[in-house]
């Protein structure tokens, strides 16, 4: 899986991605993993207008995380040093696509996945 936000960070299911900058101690936010608390929540977002992959099908992903991590409670959402794909939630896929974006069968409906939110309105805590 490849990140919809900046097109290059990749995700696999079971290894840890960890942030380009930050390894010892506070990362920037501009290097962290950013993911909500509930499916909800995540499938009611919005990515970033310049999101590289913003129209592309996606998959709302389940990760854990270790490492330093923000916590926006106005957004509800977290911004992560480092994740680990656990799986990709059912009914996260959308109905004419497969996991890999293969039309499979027509359709008009589509699913929404984890997002980004435009880091200069929201206050981050540690």
């Amino acid at each position: 899986m490849v990140s919809v936000y900046d097109g290059t960070t990749r995700y696999t299911v079971g290894r840890w991605t960890l942030g380009k900058y930050g390894a010892h101690g506070w990362p920037p936010l501009s290097s962290c993993f950013y993911a909500y608390q509930t499916a909800a929540k995540a499938m009611s977002s919005q990515f970033p207008k310049d999101s590289k992959y913003k129209t592309a099908p996606k998959v709302l992903i389940q990760v854990t995380a270790t490492g330093k991590a923000y916590f926006n409670p106005k957004a509800g959402m977290w911004a992560l040093s480092s994740v680990r794909p656990v799986r990709i939630l059912p009914n996260s896929v959308p109905a004419d696509k497969d996991a890999n974006g293969a039309d499979i069968s027509p359709g008009p409906d589509r699913a929404d996945s984890v997002i980004h939110q435009d880091l200069k309105t929201h206050p981050w805590v540690p």
